[in-house]
């Protein structure tokens, strides 16, 4: 087999394993979504860009970027970040970056660091 051949199979092995444990280390209750996501392979982390958020129980982050360390639980978030703190009465749909919904608190930061278990930042 050619090197580049092997190359592509090492990579789609990593990537296959990585899936489920990406899926089972986090909350059922936690989404993410962005315009880009790869795994820096080096420190291990999902790197979210191009309007990246996290939205978990009562909260909806966003920012320029999201580093998710799925080891640790822990979100840091990058460049123009905030963080809504939505009331559990509230749908998270009713939030947008546009207009705030009566009730919900807004926190605008450089850099945010959030810990997906322990629900705190």
């Amino acid at each position: 087999m050619a090197p580049r051949v092997i190359r592509r199979i090492v990579f789609l092995a990593i990537l296959a394993a990585g899936g489920p444990v990406l899926a089972q280390s986090l909350p059922p209750t936690l989404s993410m979504r962005s315009d880009e996501s790869f795994t820096d392979l080096r420190t291990g982390e999902t790197v979210l860009r191009g309007s990246p958020t996290i939205l978990d129980e009562g909260l909806l982050l966003a920012a320029g970027e999201i580093r998710l360390n799925v080891k640790s639980g822990v979100a840091t978030a990058t460049g123009n970040v905030v963080l809504t703190l939505i009331p559990e009465k509230i749908s998270p749909r009713l939030v947008s970056d546009s207009a705030t919904a009566p009730g919900t608190v807004r926190l605008l930061a450089d850099r945010l660091v959030y810990d997906i278990n322990a629900h705190s930042f």
